[in-house]
């Protein structure tokens, strides 16, 4: 369980954003934008999951305001299963989903909100089409094309529910510690802080666990980690860059 990619477009200062996070992944952020977007961003993502979008963007005002204009869109990546969506300004100043897709490993891939075809959705499709843990109990009495129809469907079915359970298991800093923890958000705001390595120890032992997306603005601290595991933010004209201080390794 691990998201090995996400790419952001339109999003506040992550208008741009092509990230490939390790188990553990050190933000050095020292303007501190990006670290407020980065978790505006995931709270977005575990709102999409549970069915909260609105009250979401209506409660943090993440996407208000004139500036925001443009279609925000998400990817992530768990190896070569991909979850696509789009988010699109409403001329009542409501956000819709106006494309969602998933595209899977086994060869399966599917529009759950098709731009062609359907209207804007005020929630995403995760909740409505994996409300719970889907059986693998083949039903009874059904034919050899139902059954092959049945098993598709259960495929796609339960990688969404997969999906939920990754994106309503990521932890937030300041949020109630989760059972069932998938990602923990975390930042160390001190720029000078003590040189015993608490930190760092910490974060080593909490991604033993889960991933972990470290941000601090911190230069000493980053320094007390691997480069590969460091990647640097510059903020420039509202758009952050991210810069990793080694190559990213393939995944």
């Amino acid at each position: 369980m691990k998201l090995t990619r996400l790419r952001v477009t339109g999003f506040r200062s992550l208008r741009a954003l092509d990230l490939r996070p390790r188990a553990l992944c050190v933000l050095v952020d020292s303007e501190e934008t990006a670290t407020r977007d980065f978790a505006a961003l995931l709270a977005l993502l575990r709102a999409l999951s549970e069915g909260r979008l609105q009250a979401y963007l209506r409660d943090s005002g993440v996407l208000a305001g004139p500036e925001a204009t443009q279609p925000v869109r998400l990817e992530l990546s768990f190896f070569d299963d991909h979850y696509g969506v789009e988010l699109q300004p409403q001329p009542g100043g409501e956000w819709h989903v106006t494309r969602e897709s998933v595209d899977l490993n086994v060869g399966l891939s599917a529009l759950l909100v098709d731009p062609a075809l359907d209207a804007p959705c005020a929630e995403a499709s995760l909740p409505e089409l994996a409300p719970r843990e889907p059986s693998w109990s083949t039903p009874k009495g059904a034919t050899q094309d139902e059954k092959e129809s049945w098993y598709v469907g259960n495929v796609l079915e339960s990688w969404l529910w997969w999906l939920r359970c990754f994106l309503r298991g990521i932890q937030l800093d300041d949020a109630a510690p989760l059972e069932a923890l998938t990602l923990r958000f975390f930042v160390e705001p001190s720029r000078d802080p003590p040189p015993n390595g608490e930190q760092a120890q910490v974060a080593h032992s909490a991604s033993r666990l889960s991933q972990v997306v470290l941000c601090t603005p911190s230069e000493s601290l980053a320094e007390t980690f691997d480069l590969r595991d460091v990647i640097r933010v510059d903020t420039r004209e509202g758009v952050a860059h991210f810069t990793p201080l080694a190559v990213p390794e393939d995944t």
